[in-house]
């Protein structure tokens, strides 16, 4: 797999994040998707497997009125992919200890998506 068809993959899962696709996101992740959220260098949110993922990803999309990831730079580092974002979202519920339903967010952080056989194995998002 070439690091460009790697950057495609990447760019559809980002693609069906912002639409609220789940099935085209799970679409394009290995069986064992290690998946790990750090916000201000702490972990709030990991997953393991294909499974785990679905169930974070579907509880996260209820979550949100709208959301997307702008992708600023993209660059492949030999199986992986790194993605530096702008991330804007508003809330459709009050988030705990964060924001409150309707009051938009924006991020900016960056994503380590790991890839092996045509499909993402490990994602790590930081903000």
């Amino acid at each position: 797999m070439t690091e460009t068809q790697n950057e495609v993959i990447v760019r559809a899962f980002i693609e069906a994040y912002n639409a609220f696709d789940v099935d085209s996101m799970l679409a394009v992740l290995a069986p064992d998707i290690r998946f790990t959220n750090i916000s201000g260098g702490a972990v709030n949110a990991r997953t393991c497997g294909r499974s785990e993922f679905e169930q974070l990803a579907r509880r996260s999309a209820k979550m949100f009125r709208t959301r997307t990831q702008r992708v600023r730079s993209m660059r492949a580092e030999g199986s992986s992919v790194i993605v530096e974002i702008d991330f804007e979202a508003v809330p459709a519920v009050d988030l705990p200890g964060g924001p409150m339903a309707g009051e938009k967010i924006s991020l900016k952080g960056r994503s380590r998506f790991t890839l092996a056989g045509g499909l993402i194995e490990s994602i790590v998002d930081e903000s």
